[in-house]
């Protein structure tokens, strides 16, 4: 992950496709909602072609989460959906806490928790 960071070409969005005065880099898009979600935002939907760098970014994302827990206090969990089955997918959230205990703890710390789903197709 640390060379493709160093040639990764970050994308810009948008928050509505008709609207391309509203285009922002990614990074600074999520960093947003990221600082609303509490209050306002619960669901984030990334969409794009395929081949854009949607699991790229991703797994960026739960990266740069990681090394800024100091200062934003939030557990990024990063889950890939292709690697699932239904079933497996109905209970994929426990087991990637590392188990209903595990959850129990880390709830008990009260830190917000971002869910991020990869391959939702």
């Amino acid at each position: 992950l640390d060379q493709v960071e160093h040639f990764y070409v970050p994308p810009d969005c948008q928050n509505d496709k008709n609207n391309q005065a509203g285009r922002k880099p990614l990074r600074v898009m999520v960093e947003d909602f990221l600082d609303t979600f509490q209050t306002k935002h619960k669901v984030l939907l990334l969409q794009g072609d395929a081949g854009t760098g949607k699991t790229t970014f991703t797994q960026l994302m739960e990266r740069w989460l990681w090394q800024d827990f100091k200062n934003k206090k939030i557990v990024p969990v990063r889950i890939e959906l292709r690697r699932l089955s239904a079933e497996e997918a109905k209970s994929c959230v426990s087991a990637a806490l590392g188990g209903d205990a595990e959850v129990q703890k880390l709830r008990m710390l009260g830190l917000p928790f971002v869910f991020i789903f990869d391959s939702y197709d």
